[in-house]
């Protein structure tokens, strides 16, 4: 369940919108969901990983997780599930337009995206 970012501009206005709350959530070692623009299909799923509907960012339920690692693994996508369970790195998912994006952030290097997690990435190596 990714995207390809459109532009940019989006991607750091979506991740910066509400720092402190990501910050809080990934030095407490959960995984950040940043919700921008959400196409309405996706409303549902965000809802059931523990969005209230209205917040920029909120913390990923445990249950949400299980169910989401459980998704992707019936598709193929075993990086997911992988990702969100992998300690010591701070998480971000970008709940963003259809899709979303897997992110890592490191005090040295910044925001990165998560190795193979984009469709492009996992049409590759099909």
């Amino acid at each position: 369940m990714s995207t390809q970012p459109q532009n940019q501009d989006q991607i750091n206005r979506a991740l910066h919108q509400d720092c402190r709350a990501i910050a809080e959530i990934v030095l407490n070692g959960g995984v950040a969901v940043v919700v921008y623009e959400p196409d309405p299909e996706n409303l549902p799923a965000l809802r059931d990983f523990g969005w209230d509907g209205k917040s920029a960012v909120f913390k990923l339920r445990w249950s949400g997780a299980l169910r989401m690692a459980q998704g992707c693994a019936e598709v193929g996508d075993h990086v997911t599930g992988r990702w969100l369970f992998r300690r010591g790195t701070h998480r971000v998912l970008l709940a963003m337009h259809k899709g979303s994006l897997l992110f890592n952030y490191s005090e040295n290097g910044g925001w990165s995206l998560e190795p193979g997690s984009t469709d492009h990435e996992r049409a590759k190596a099909a």
